[in-house]
């Protein structure tokens, strides 16, 4: 998915993937991205962006196993379940 929409995000893409509950902790989430990231890097993306709902200590070690690295955390920016989440992101350069 597109990072942005204006031109100068063209390289750049928001990555994510949503594991069931049911079949966390089965490496599933490593197996698509480790078949993802080449994709995308072979379609010529530079930067990758992963948001992350706070605290998520497992997607926050797939990523970083992946190589990804916190670039900054917005404080109570998403809602769901009648609370307020912190979101962080995490970024990946492909070169």
């Amino acid at each position: 998915m597109p990072w942005r929409r204006r031109d100068g995000y063209l390289h750049t893409a928001e990555v994510s993937v949503y594991i069931d509950p049911a079949r966390r902790g089965e490496g599933l989430g490593r197996g698509l991205y480790a078949a993802l990231l080449p994709v995308l890097r072979d379609e010529g993306f530079h930067m990758l962006m992963a948001c992350i709902t706070l605290p998520n200590d497992a997607s926050v070690a797939l990523h970083e196993a992946f190589g990804f690295t916190h670039a900054g955390t917005f404080h109570e920016v998403g809602r769901k379940f009648d609370q307020w989440w912190d979101v962080g992101y995490w970024e990946l350069s492909l070169d």
